[in-house]
């Protein structure tokens, strides 16, 4: 083989791996992207269940049975 064929070799060889590297480090971009949304969604539920635990336990018991009367059956009806 000529010389011109073995760097043509080398070029392609070069713009191969630089491509499969842009892949790659674009589908880890993707997938940081993605665990950080899930991340951020599962802080927030956790924020949301303290929140609500802690107004439960700060009502008295009147207020407690006011918030919980419109989820539990009336047993006067």
């Amino acid at each position: 083989m000529s010389l011109r064929w073995k760097i043509y070799g080398l070029i392609a060889l070069a713009f191969i791996a630089a491509a499969l590297r842009w892949r790659t480090s674009a589908i880890d971009a993707a997938l940081a992207t993605a665990q950080a949304d899930r991340d951020r969604r599962a802080l927030g539920a956790v924020t949301r269940a303290q929140e609500t635990r802690n107004d439960v336990e700060s009502m008295d018991t009147d207020d407690l049975k006011r918030a919980a009367s419109k989820w539990v059956r009336n047993k006067d009806r």
